[in-house]
């Protein structure tokens, strides 16, 4: 099944936000960024989902506390040791995002 309309909507949303924010905020040295904590075992994840959430936050608060300017406005996902080539649709490598 598709994400709805309205999920790809908001994400658009998200992303555009989030650039303007960088855009502004940087100018006086903050740093903002979007960060996919992966596919998470949420009420919303399922219990199919590839990762604990445990795994989840500790890999996305190492974003944030290794974030410098040089990540401003981007699109990031977390880094999980053995998910890095994962057969599937989700990849954990840490790398940027596409818009």
């Amino acid at each position: 099944m598709t994400p709805s309309p309205v999920y790809k909507i908001t994400k658009a949303a998200l992303n555009m936000l989030t650039v303007q924010y960088a855009l502004e905020l940087g100018k006086e040295g903050f740093t903002v960024l979007a960060i996919s904590p992966g596919w998470l075992k949420t009420d919303m994840g399922s219990p199919y989902a590839d990762l604990e959430v445990e795994t989840g936050v500790q890999a996305v608060v190492k974003i944030i506390l290794e974030a410098d300017p040089e990540v401003n406005g981007k699109f990031l996902n977390v880094r999980i040791s053995g998910w890095e080539e994962a057969n599937g649709p989700n990849q954990y490598d840490g790398g940027e995002i596409p818009w």
